[in-house]
């Protein structure tokens, strides 16, 4: 177990950082980093409405809604359906990375607007919370789940951050909607810490759509774990140290908790997705982008005898060689690589279940040799590829990507993400772009109207007295 300098030097900043956390109020925070909470609540609910077709979601929540209690939160699958605000966090929760479509931090392994929302989107409805006030929640919460997971990182990727971190990302919001003190914020954080699974990463690289649920249920977890910090139950103040460092074995930086804190927003870290698959695969897919484009007429990527990638140290983590899920299709580089070589795009379309049963598809991928990128490159670089298509003779085209797009060094414009939700919720929630436009644009009526009513306008009005 961790030594007492250890537990004493983490107790003492964390205290610090739930006591900013409780204190924070909403004109505190920057105007740009208010707008940047509203780009990542949008893109991140738009990655929760890409699953609201999928049926084995669409079963989940049904089950859930079959054993609800009363409505009072919505569940993003399409319509404004409604149900207890800790049914619709779990609901949300697991489809929210379902798709591989939400943001995350580009600092540590950590998706902190996935494990907020839920919790946060389901509380702000049922309390009527302002839309402001929701936005500065998810500020909040984003920096305290974030500094805490940049404090235990893992020397290696061992257990994936969904288990680990996402109870404490949903504690976080809650306890800022319902402006808990710095004691009972720090209650909150310590029960939370205890609720962390153990569930290994290997498990989204071979498909297991239970990786998804780790999400939902840390969303089910840390809004309970609110109501017992509420009612008086209490977690020890080392909880966790105990359970990160101690248990899990991670590192331990105690100076991440706080430093900068107020000043270095963690949500300025973070990065978009376009693509729908693990970030640590996209530098490959825009090297394959690059690469194409470069072969002389008649000369077809699908056609190489070779496809070698050379990837950082994470991207050598996703080598599954047969996935037989859509969810370790999204985790396999030598699928996602041929799937980019096959159709010149990788997108929710050519990285579906078809994908999985198609030859040529297939014949590429087996064609695919990984290797590692020499030499090691630092921040914002270290997630790099170069690609190389052999062909019959020698001849051989190569292309590299350092730094993918939507990393903090090099984002999309405002409009590469308006364009994504707007696309992935057109047919759903027409309302969707509306809302974000106001959002973003920090339209001062619909900030300090109630979350709800944001809420109408991107799904519809309420359907009273029902959870369905």
């Amino acid at each position: 177990m961790p030594d007492s300098k250890e537990s004493y030097a983490i107790a003492e900043r964390l205290s610090s950082l739930a006591g900013w956390a409780a204190d924070h109020g909403a004109m505190e925070i920057p105007d740009a980093v208010v707008r940047r909470a509203a780009i990542v609540l949008c893109d991140d609910l738009a990655a929760i409405v890409s699953a609201s077709r999928d049926p084995l979601l669409y079963g989940l929540t049904d089950q859930l809604m079959g054993d609800a209690g009363r409505p009072a939160a919505t569940v993003f699958r399409g319509g404004r359906v409604r149900t207890d605000r800790y049914s619709a966090a779990l609901a949300n929760g697991a489809a929210a990375p379902w798709n591989e479509l939400d943001g995350g931090s580009r600092r540590v392994p950590c998706h902190s607007g996935t494990y907020a929302l839920p919790a946060l989107l389901a509380e702000a409805e049922a309390e009527g919370l302002s839309t402001r006030e929701t936005l500065r929640c998810l500020v909040v919460a984003y920096e305290v789940v974030t500094r805490i997971a940049l404090a235990f990182g893992q020397p290696r990727l061992d257990l994936h951050p969904h288990a680990l971190f996402a109870a404490l990302g949903a504690a976080a919001a809650v306890a800022a909607a319902r402006r808990y003190d710095r004691a009972r914020f720090l209650d909150t954080l310590a029960i939370a810490s205890t609720l962390a699974a153990p569930g290994p990463f290997s498990h989204a690289v071979r498909g297991s759509f239970v990786r998804n649920m780790w999400v939902g249920a840390g969303s089910w977890a840390g809004l309970r774990a609110a109501d017992w910090a509420r009612c008086g139950l209490a977690g020890l103040l080392e909880a966790p140290c105990d359970v990160f460092h101690g248990v899990f074995r991670t590192g331990c930086d105690p100076e991440s908790l706080i430093a900068g804190l107020g000043a270095d927003w963690q949500i300025e870290h973070g990065f978009h997705k376009i693509y729908p698959c693990c970030q640590y695969a996209h530098s490959t897919v825009e090297a394959i982008s690059e690469l194409l484009p470069q072969l002389p007429p008649g000369l077809r990527g699908r056609d190489c005898e070779e496809l070698v990638i050379e990837i950082h140290e994470k991207g050598r983590l996703l080598d599954e060689r047969q996935p037989a899920t859509v969810l370790a299709a999204r985790f396999s580089i030598p699928h996602i690589a041929a799937v980019a070589v096959v159709h010149g795009r990788v997108d929710t379309e050519t990285l579906g279940a078809a994908s999985l049963v198609d030859p040529l598809v297939a014949a590429v991928r087996h064609r695919v040799a990984l290797r590692p990128y020499v030499p090691d490159l630092l921040p914002p670089n270290d997630r790099p590829a170069r690609v190389s298509l052999v062909f019959a003779g020698g001849a051989k085209f190569q292309a590299e990507c350092l730094c993918a797009r939507g990393s903090p060094s090099k984002p999309f414009d405002p409009e590469t993400i308006r364009a994504k939700v707007a696309g992935i919720c057109e047919g759903i929630y027409p309302g969707m772009s509306e809302a974000m436009d106001r959002l973003v644009a920090l339209h001062a009526a619909t900030l300090d109207s109630p979350w709800e009513e944001t809420v109408s306008l991107i799904a519809g009005p309420t359907t009273s007295g029902s959870n369905r």
